[in-house]
C-alpha cells in the first residue's frame, strides 16, 4: 500500500487544474489505486463471523450423539452398538435421528419417537438392500457391506 505525502500532493495539485485529493481529506489518509470505503470492512467481517459462530452454537445445542445398542425388531439384532446423532429442527418442530454412513434417518415429535422411526427405517433399508444385493451400485454396495458388519438376522 502506498501513501502520498504532502510534497507529492503539492506536485499533483500544481500539475492539475482541480485539487487532488479533495481538500476536505488529508493526503496521508488516501491510498493510491484503492477506493475508500464508506464503512469499516473489517468490522463487518467480524460481525458476520460472530453471527455464524452464534448460529453454529445454537445448532450444536440442539444436537446429541449417542449409541443405539439394540433394535426393537423380531427379525434383526445389532452385532455392535451404532452411533447416531439426534438434532431438533426448529423449522419443522421435529427431532431427527440419523446415521451418516448408513444414510438413514428417522423423525418424530420427540427424541424417543425419532429413535423408533430410525430403527424402522434401518430394518426396512436392510431388507430392501438384501433383496437387491446382487444388483447394487457402488454406493448401495458400500451401504450393504456396512450393514453386514453391524446387523445380524435372528
Amino acid at each position: 500500500m502506498r501513501y502520498m505525502d504532502s510534497d507529492q500532493n503539492q506536485d499533483i495539485q500544481n500539475s492539475h487544474s482541480r485539487p487532488y485529493p479533495p481538500t476536505e481529506q488529508k493526503a496521508e489518509t488516501l491510498v493510491v489505486g484503492e477506493p475508500s470505503l464508506p464503512f469499516d470492512f473489517h468490522k463487518l467481517q467480524h460481525e458476520i463471523l460472530e453471527y455464524k459462530i452464534t448460529e453454529l452454537e445454537k445448532e450444536k445445542k440442539g444436537q446429541e450423539i449417542f449409541p443405539v445398542e439394540f433394535l426393537e425388531s423380531e427379525k434383526l439384532t445389532l452385532k455392535q452398538p451404532i452411533t447416531v446423532r439426534a438434532s431438533y429442527s426448529t423449522e419443522t418442530a421435529t427431532w431427527v435421528v440419523d446415521h451418516f454412513e448408513l444414510n438413514i434417518y428417522g423423525e418424530g415429535r420427540d427424541e424417543d419417537e425419532a429413535v423408533k422411526d430410525f430403527k424402522i427405517a434401518l430394518e426396512e433399508t436392510y431388507f430392501n438392500l438384501k433383496e437387491d444385493k446382487d444388483k447394487l451400485g457402488p454406493f448401495l454396495q458400500k451401504q450393504w457391506n456396512l450393514f453386514e458388519k453391524i446387523i445380524r438376522e435372528k
